[in-house]
Protein backbone atom coordinates (compact mmCIF):
# COMPACT_ATOMS: atom_id res chain seq x y z
CA UNK A 1 0.00 0.00 0.00
CA UNK A 2 3.01 2.00 -0.48
CA UNK A 3 3.18 3.45 -3.60
CA UNK A 4 1.40 6.80 -5.00
CA UNK A 5 -1.75 5.42 -6.01
CA UNK A 6 -2.53 4.22 -2.46
CA UNK A 7 -0.73 7.35 -0.60
CA UNK A 8 -3.81 9.10 0.91
CA UNK A 9 -5.42 5.79 2.28
CA UNK A 10 -1.81 4.03 3.58
CA UNK A 11 -2.04 7.36 5.66
CA UNK A 12 -5.41 6.81 6.99
CA UNK A 13 -4.81 3.11 7.90
CA UNK A 14 -1.68 4.17 9.35
CA UNK A 15 -2.98 6.51 11.74
CA UNK A 16 -5.94 4.69 12.55
CA UNK A 17 -3.43 1.34 13.82
CA UNK A 18 -1.48 4.18 15.59
CA UNK A 19 -4.16 5.61 17.33
CA UNK A 20 -5.98 1.97 18.23
CA UNK A 21 -2.13 1.02 20.15
CA UNK A 22 -2.37 4.21 22.01
CA UNK A 23 -5.67 4.01 22.87
CA UNK A 24 -5.17 0.37 24.39
CA UNK A 25 -2.33 1.33 25.89
CA UNK A 26 -4.23 3.97 28.14
CA UNK A 27 -7.09 2.29 28.85
CA UNK A 28 -4.90 -0.63 30.32
CA UNK A 29 -2.75 1.52 32.09
CA UNK A 30 -5.97 2.74 33.64
CA UNK A 31 -8.02 -0.39 33.77
CA UNK A 32 -5.08 -2.44 34.56
CA UNK A 33 -4.71 -6.26 32.83
CA UNK A 34 -8.56 -7.21 31.64
CA UNK A 35 -9.64 -10.79 30.82
CA UNK A 36 -9.10 -11.20 27.13
CA UNK A 37 -11.51 -11.72 24.42
CA UNK A 38 -10.52 -14.64 22.40
CA UNK A 39 -8.38 -18.05 22.92
CA UNK A 40 -6.51 -17.73 19.69
CA UNK A 41 -5.32 -13.88 20.61
CA UNK A 42 -1.21 -13.88 21.71
CA UNK A 43 -1.61 -11.59 24.46
CA UNK A 44 -4.67 -12.20 27.37
CA UNK A 45 -5.98 -8.55 27.44
CA UNK A 46 -9.39 -7.71 26.18
CA UNK A 47 -7.81 -4.07 24.16
CA UNK A 48 -5.28 -5.93 22.40
CA UNK A 49 -7.68 -8.82 21.62
CA UNK A 50 -9.39 -6.17 19.47
CA UNK A 51 -6.14 -4.51 17.77
CA UNK A 52 -5.25 -8.10 17.11
CA UNK A 53 -8.44 -9.20 15.87
CA UNK A 54 -8.38 -5.92 13.36
CA UNK A 55 -5.07 -6.26 12.22
CA UNK A 56 -5.95 -10.17 11.45
CA UNK A 57 -9.40 -9.02 9.90
CA UNK A 58 -7.04 -7.01 7.38
CA UNK A 59 -4.92 -9.53 6.26
CA UNK A 60 -7.81 -12.52 6.04
CA UNK A 61 -9.32 -10.30 3.76
CA UNK A 62 -6.88 -9.72 1.55
CA UNK A 63 -6.51 -13.83 1.37
CA UNK A 64 -9.97 -14.30 0.52
CA UNK A 65 -10.41 -11.81 -1.97
CA UNK A 66 -7.40 -13.18 -3.90
CA UNK A 67 -8.16 -16.93 -3.39
CA UNK A 68 -11.50 -16.65 -3.46
CA UNK A 69 -11.29 -14.92 -7.38
CA UNK A 70 -9.28 -17.76 -8.08
CA UNK A 71 -11.30 -20.55 -7.22
CA UNK A 72 -14.40 -19.13 -7.72
CA UNK A 73 -14.20 -16.89 -10.90
CA UNK A 74 -13.98 -19.88 -13.25
CA UNK A 75 -17.00 -21.91 -11.23
CA UNK A 76 -19.30 -18.26 -11.15
CA UNK A 77 -18.71 -18.35 -15.32
CA UNK A 78 -19.46 -22.11 -15.97
CA UNK A 79 -22.41 -22.37 -13.56
CA UNK A 80 -23.95 -18.89 -15.28
CA UNK A 81 -23.50 -19.85 -18.74
CA UNK A 82 -24.71 -23.25 -18.21
CA UNK A 83 -27.77 -22.38 -16.22
CA UNK A 84 -29.65 -18.48 -16.99
CA UNK A 85 -26.79 -18.53 -20.11
CA UNK A 86 -27.35 -22.04 -22.03
CA UNK A 87 -29.34 -19.62 -25.04
CA UNK A 88 -27.09 -16.56 -24.92
CA UNK A 89 -24.03 -15.80 -26.49
CA UNK A 90 -21.13 -14.73 -24.43
CA UNK A 91 -18.06 -12.44 -25.40
CA UNK A 92 -15.23 -10.60 -24.11
CA UNK A 93 -15.55 -7.05 -24.26
CA UNK A 94 -11.74 -4.69 -23.90
CA UNK A 95 -11.15 -3.31 -20.49
CA UNK A 96 -8.65 -1.30 -18.76
CA UNK A 97 -7.83 -0.26 -15.01
CA UNK A 98 -8.84 3.08 -13.72
CA UNK A 99 -6.03 5.74 -13.78
CA UNK A 100 -7.45 6.62 -9.92
CA UNK A 101 -7.93 4.65 -7.14
CA UNK A 102 -11.36 5.38 -5.62
CA UNK A 103 -14.62 4.01 -4.56
CA UNK A 104 -12.88 1.39 -2.63
CA UNK A 105 -14.88 2.36 0.70
CA UNK A 106 -18.56 1.61 -1.83
CA UNK A 107 -17.36 -1.73 -2.61
CA UNK A 108 -16.00 -2.84 0.11
CA UNK A 109 -20.09 -2.21 2.14
CA UNK A 110 -21.55 -5.07 0.69
CA UNK A 111 -19.08 -7.68 1.29
CA UNK A 112 -18.75 -6.34 4.98
CA UNK A 113 -23.16 -6.58 5.03
CA UNK A 114 -22.76 -10.31 3.81
CA UNK A 115 -20.17 -11.11 6.54
CA UNK A 116 -22.11 -9.15 9.12
CA UNK A 117 -24.59 -11.95 8.03
CA UNK A 118 -22.91 -14.63 8.28
CA UNK A 119 -21.83 -13.94 12.01
CA UNK A 120 -25.03 -12.65 13.10
CA UNK A 121 -26.32 -16.44 11.90
CA UNK A 122 -23.93 -18.31 13.82
CA UNK A 123 -23.34 -15.65 17.02
CA UNK A 124 -25.90 -17.81 19.49
CA UNK A 125 -24.07 -21.07 19.09
CA UNK A 126 -22.47 -22.24 21.87
CA UNK A 127 -19.96 -24.43 20.64
CA UNK A 128 -18.80 -22.06 18.64
CA UNK A 129 -18.14 -19.27 22.11
CA UNK A 130 -16.94 -22.07 24.16
CA UNK A 131 -14.30 -23.02 21.03
CA UNK A 132 -13.15 -19.39 20.34
CA UNK A 133 -13.87 -17.34 23.64
CA UNK A 134 -12.27 -16.99 26.55
CA UNK A 135 -13.78 -19.55 29.14
CA UNK A 136 -16.60 -18.86 31.16
CA UNK A 137 -18.02 -16.35 28.40
CA UNK A 138 -20.28 -18.72 26.67
CA UNK A 139 -24.33 -18.91 27.08
CA UNK A 140 -24.77 -15.00 27.89
CA UNK A 141 -25.64 -12.36 25.19
CA UNK A 142 -22.65 -10.44 25.38
CA UNK A 143 -20.78 -13.56 24.76
CA UNK A 144 -22.64 -13.26 21.32
CA UNK A 145 -21.26 -10.06 20.70
CA UNK A 146 -17.61 -11.51 21.36
CA UNK A 147 -18.29 -14.26 18.98
CA UNK A 148 -19.77 -11.85 16.55
CA UNK A 149 -16.04 -9.98 17.05
CA UNK A 150 -14.09 -13.01 16.99
CA UNK A 151 -15.66 -14.46 13.84
CA UNK A 152 -14.89 -11.04 11.92
CA UNK A 153 -11.34 -12.64 10.33
CA UNK A 154 -13.05 -15.60 9.02
CA UNK A 155 -16.24 -14.07 7.75
CA UNK A 156 -14.28 -11.05 6.53
CA UNK A 157 -12.54 -13.74 4.28
CA UNK A 158 -15.45 -15.22 2.94
CA UNK A 159 -17.01 -12.38 2.62
CA UNK A 160 -14.79 -10.72 0.16
CA UNK A 161 -14.29 -14.22 -1.45
CA UNK A 162 -17.94 -14.14 -2.30
CA UNK A 163 -17.70 -11.00 -4.03
CA UNK A 164 -14.44 -11.04 -5.82
CA UNK A 165 -15.22 -13.84 -8.59
CA UNK A 166 -17.29 -10.74 -9.34
CA UNK A 167 -14.82 -8.45 -9.96
CA UNK A 168 -12.39 -10.89 -11.70
CA UNK A 169 -15.10 -11.56 -14.23
CA UNK A 170 -16.05 -7.89 -14.56
CA UNK A 171 -12.34 -6.66 -14.79
CA UNK A 172 -11.97 -9.42 -17.74
CA UNK A 173 -15.21 -7.91 -19.22
CA UNK A 174 -16.99 -11.54 -19.74
CA UNK A 175 -20.01 -10.44 -21.59
CA UNK A 176 -23.38 -12.02 -23.02
CA UNK A 177 -26.12 -11.10 -24.97
CA UNK A 178 -29.92 -12.39 -25.63
CA UNK A 179 -29.71 -11.54 -28.84
CA UNK A 180 -29.83 -15.13 -30.67
CA UNK A 181 -32.60 -15.60 -27.85
CA UNK A 182 -34.86 -12.86 -29.22
CA UNK A 183 -33.91 -13.62 -32.85
CA UNK A 184 -37.16 -13.23 -34.15
CA UNK A 185 -38.97 -11.69 -31.76
CA UNK A 186 -39.81 -8.06 -30.85
CA UNK A 187 -37.53 -8.16 -27.74
CA UNK A 188 -34.69 -6.21 -27.72
CA UNK A 189 -31.05 -7.22 -27.87
CA UNK A 190 -29.24 -6.66 -24.56
CA UNK A 191 -25.61 -6.86 -23.78
CA UNK A 192 -24.71 -7.62 -19.45
CA UNK A 193 -21.86 -8.07 -17.81
CA UNK A 194 -21.53 -11.68 -16.43
CA UNK A 195 -20.00 -10.63 -12.91
CA UNK A 196 -22.66 -7.80 -12.52
CA UNK A 197 -25.64 -10.16 -12.85
CA UNK A 198 -23.85 -11.55 -10.22
CA UNK A 199 -23.23 -8.50 -8.34
CA UNK A 200 -27.02 -7.75 -8.49
CA UNK A 201 -27.80 -11.29 -6.84
CA UNK A 202 -25.34 -11.06 -3.92
CA UNK A 203 -26.21 -7.50 -2.81
CA UNK A 204 -29.39 -7.88 -2.50
CA UNK A 205 -29.34 -10.77 -0.46
CA UNK A 206 -26.50 -9.34 1.55
CA UNK A 207 -28.87 -6.02 1.89
CA UNK A 208 -31.78 -7.90 2.64
CA UNK A 209 -30.33 -11.02 4.91
CA UNK A 210 -28.50 -8.54 7.41
CA UNK A 211 -31.49 -6.26 7.86
CA UNK A 212 -33.36 -9.43 9.40
CA UNK A 213 -30.63 -10.77 10.96
CA UNK A 214 -29.24 -7.60 12.52
CA UNK A 215 -33.26 -7.12 13.46
CA UNK A 216 -33.39 -10.55 15.47
CA UNK A 217 -29.95 -10.46 17.14
CA UNK A 218 -31.09 -6.70 18.71
CA UNK A 219 -34.24 -8.14 19.76
CA UNK A 220 -32.24 -10.57 21.63
CA UNK A 221 -29.78 -8.14 23.32
CA UNK A 222 -33.00 -6.22 24.32
CA UNK A 223 -34.97 -9.04 25.87
CA UNK A 224 -31.17 -10.15 27.80
CA UNK A 225 -30.98 -7.11 29.37
CA UNK A 226 -27.54 -5.81 27.08
CA UNK A 227 -28.61 -2.14 26.19
CA UNK A 228 -26.94 -0.86 29.24
CA UNK A 229 -23.58 -1.34 27.86
CA UNK A 230 -22.46 1.95 26.64
CA UNK A 231 -19.86 -0.04 24.18
CA UNK A 232 -22.50 -1.58 22.45
CA UNK A 233 -25.20 1.45 22.24
CA UNK A 234 -22.20 3.03 20.70
CA UNK A 235 -20.07 0.60 18.02
CA UNK A 236 -23.25 -1.48 17.09
CA UNK A 237 -25.49 1.07 14.85
CA UNK A 238 -22.30 1.54 12.97
CA UNK A 239 -19.89 -1.66 13.21
CA UNK A 240 -20.97 -2.58 9.15
CA UNK A 241 -19.54 0.78 8.23
CA UNK A 242 -16.47 -0.16 10.41
CA UNK A 243 -16.18 -3.55 8.97
CA UNK A 244 -15.85 -1.77 5.28
CA UNK A 245 -13.33 0.02 5.97
CA UNK A 246 -11.59 -3.08 7.43
CA UNK A 247 -11.95 -4.94 4.21
CA UNK A 248 -10.34 -2.13 1.92
CA UNK A 249 -7.03 -3.49 1.78
CA UNK A 250 -8.82 -6.48 0.37
CA UNK A 251 -10.00 -3.77 -2.51
CA UNK A 252 -6.04 -2.75 -2.68
CA UNK A 253 -4.91 -6.20 -3.19
CA UNK A 254 -7.14 -6.78 -6.21
CA UNK A 255 -6.45 -3.58 -7.38
CA UNK A 256 -3.00 -4.45 -7.18
CA UNK A 257 -3.02 -7.82 -9.08
CA UNK A 258 -5.66 -6.24 -12.04
CA UNK A 259 -4.07 -7.28 -14.98
CA UNK A 260 -3.13 -11.02 -13.26
CA UNK A 261 -6.36 -11.35 -12.85
CA UNK A 262 -8.14 -10.34 -15.95
CA UNK A 263 -5.65 -12.64 -17.92
CA UNK A 264 -6.64 -15.20 -15.75
CA UNK A 265 -10.34 -14.87 -16.12
CA UNK A 266 -10.33 -14.71 -19.83
CA UNK A 267 -7.99 -18.17 -19.80
CA UNK A 268 -10.85 -19.54 -18.19
CA UNK A 269 -13.42 -17.94 -20.64
CA UNK A 270 -11.53 -19.44 -23.65
CA UNK A 271 -11.71 -22.41 -21.93
CA UNK A 272 -15.61 -22.15 -22.11
CA UNK A 273 -15.56 -21.51 -25.58
CA UNK A 274 -15.69 -17.80 -25.13
CA UNK A 275 -13.48 -16.47 -27.40
CA UNK A 276 -15.37 -13.76 -29.47
CA UNK A 277 -14.35 -10.14 -28.73
CA UNK A 278 -16.64 -7.21 -27.91
CA UNK A 279 -16.57 -3.95 -28.94
CA UNK A 280 -17.82 -1.60 -26.30
CA UNK A 281 -21.87 -0.92 -26.65
CA UNK A 282 -21.95 -3.76 -29.50
CA UNK A 283 -21.90 -7.58 -30.06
Amino acid sequence: MGTGRYKKISRIYVIVIVLLVVMAIVITAIQGTTRGIVRFSPVENMMFDGIFLVLLTMGAVIVGSILGGYLLAPLFLFAQKNTVGRKMVYGIQESSRPEMFKKAYMKSFFPALLALNFSLMVSDNVALQELLLEPGSSGSAMASIMLISALFPLMGAIGMGMFSPVWFLQDAGIVYSNKEKVKGTSEPTEIRSVGGWYLYILKGYAGIAVIVSFYTFLSEIINAGETDNVLFLIMWPIMPFMLAFLYIPGIIALDMTYEKRKQFTIKAAEKLGITQKVEPLTF
